[in-house]
């Protein structure tokens, strides 16, 4: 049968159109589809930063409950600056100002394998995590890597037993996720030498040394100085 022209523009324009319809509706589709796995991820990401928040503000309960301080300055273990005032308090508790012998920390102090890396914030919303988190085998000898003083010893709600070490005025090294230390407060300890084990693995994490490294007051990336010199135990 011949169409005359009226009736097959007519046809054609119904037919574009449902075609016209079709792409509407899967291009929107694509768009819902794209838009559903960023809010997912959002979600992931807002769930991780909640739980970052809470290990970071449990700390900072538990860091006040050792060493009296104020809410002024407790604020400053959560912005990952700590106030003057905490270290002064920390060395005074220690037994005085940290000998001046060690310096830079160098090699990792675990035999383990890096599980997590070092993140702070740079845009609000953004996780943050200032250190590395070396997996290794539950007992596993975890060793100072740089000579210092014992400036903090004491167990946290969610970084488990947590060793602070001052290295003369501008560094120190934090050993989190340990049993219960080898060291006390204040003791003097060279590097290579003995802080503890690593803890056994819990319903949230594997058995692993939260590993973090400050430089005059501020947490640096960990990454280059594990690279560096190999540490050799000491008796």
């Amino acid at each position: 049968m011949k169409l005359n022209k009226p009736l097959w523009a007519l046809l054609a324009g119904v037919i574009l159109t449902h075609y016209g319809w079709l792409l509407f509706h899967k291009s929107r589709d694509l768009s819902l589809y794209h838009e559903n796995r960023r809010l997912r991820h959002e979600v992931l990401r807002i769930e991780g930063l909640s739980r970052d928040i809470d290990a970071l503000r449990d700390l900072n309960s538990d860091l006040r409950k050792h060493l009296g301080l104020s809410l002024a300055e407790a604020r400053a273990i959560g912005r990952h600056v700590p106030a003057d005032s905490l270290i002064n308090r920390l060395k005074a508790m220690a037994g005085g100002t940290p000998p001046l012998q060690g310096g830079v920390p160098r090699g990792s102090p675990v035999t383990g394998v890096a599980s997590r890396g070092f993140q702070l914030r740079s845009h609000p919303g953004d996780l943050e995590h200032p250190g590395y988190d070396l997996a290794a085998r539950a007992g596993e000898p975890v060793y100072a890597t740089s000579s210092g003083r014992v400036l903090f010893m004491g167990h946290t709600q969610n970084w488990g037993w947590l060793v602070i070490l001052q290295h003369g005025e501008d560094w120190s090294t934090w050993y989190g996720h340990l049993q219960p230390p080898l060291v006390r407060l204040g003791e003097s300890v060279r590097r290579g030498e003995l802080l503890g084990i690593v803890a056994a693995a819990t319903r949230k994490s594997g058995a692993h040394l939260h590993y973090a490294i400050q430089r005059q007051a501020r947490f640096v990336d960990p990454a280059p100085f594990l690279a560096t010199a190999p540490l050799e135990p000491v008796n």
